[in-house]
């Protein structure tokens, strides 16, 4: 909420007089949040779904105070409807930002983003918070330009080494890291990462045990073959973590990564399929 909170006091600083009040955004935020762990899917959330919680009760915009049915947060926007489009207009405002930052080429970049939205003195803060620095002083650009190369050939990966008799289930979660010990950045959905970040990729199981998981790393994309890096080999978990798989973003293109779950006796009984990870 703090986020949001100064996105719209930064949007609002020259028009106070539609401005939204406080108890809106908590309130709406509040219907609109689906205990998203991760920061930046929380936040991406919470916009795209705000506005679906925005009632029309016989011809009158109205949201509602939670512990009381017959008071209506929004009544002013009945008085005064620039205050409502007004409102709808930061909520996009604020997805564009999003948008913008998951195309970033690095943390740093993304910092620079929000300078505008949310005030140089506050991304100050979060750059030394994250521990980076401001490469520099301009806006940075987004390219209009695809900034991932679609998957690319892959027949070096190797075939599965075991025989396969999937009668359970994984699936990876892949969560962003400024570096492995450093503090966590977001959890990874469907967008791209920027180079040199860590990636933890986490298997999740409901195979008894005693089991094993071994992880297939599969590069494609002309850097990764010139450097002499497709690799597709199968390769263990974490020391300190059985289910854990640290991996570095070095080269651009879609890669992807597959859990497989080894019981005792060597039969491979659960496998997540391909987990795409797209580096620009």
């Amino acid at each position: 909420m703090q986020i949001l909170k100064r996105h719209r006091d930064i949007y609002f600083a020259q028009k106070g007089d539609v401005r939204p009040v406080s108890v809106i955004l908590t309130t709406l935020a509040a219907h609109a949040y689906w205990n998203e762990e991760d920061i930046f899917d929380a936040l991406t959330g919470i916009v795209k779904r705000m506005p679906q919680f925005i009632e029309q009760r016989n011809g009158k915009w109205w949201v509602q105070n939670p512990v009381d049915d017959g008071e209506n947060f929004a009544d002013r926007w009945n008085e005064f409807p620039e205050r409502r489009i007004s409102f709808l207009s930061w909520l996009n405002k604020v997805s564009v930002d999003c948008s913008n930052l998951s195309k970033a080429e690095s943390v740093d970049e993304g910092v620079i983003m929000l300078d505008e939205s949310l005030g140089k003195q506050t991304m100050d803060k979060v750059a030394t918070e994250l521990g980076v620095r401001r490469t520099s002083l301009s806006p940075a650009v987004i390219s209009s330009q695809p900034l991932v190369p679609a998957l690319g050939d892959a027949r070096h990966a190797q075939p599965p080494q075991w025989p396969i008799v999937a009668r359970c289930a994984v699936s990876v979660s892949k969560t962003v890291y400024r570096t492995k010990s450093g503090k966590r950045l977001w959890l990874l959905g469907d967008a791209s990462v920027p180079r040199k970040v860590w990636i933890k990729f986490k298997a999740i199981t409901d195979a008894p045990k005693p089991h094993k998981i071994e992880w297939q790393i599969v590069n494609t994309g002309a850097e990764a073959i010139n450097a002499g890096q497709p690799r597709g080999e199968f390769e263990p978990s974490e020391e300190t973590d059985p289910y854990v798989r640290w991996e570095t973003t070095a080269y651009r293109g879609t890669h992807w990564v597959e859990a497989f779950v080894v019981n005792a006796a060597g039969i491979c009984i659960a496998r997540s399929g391909r987990v795409l990870v797209k580096v620009r």
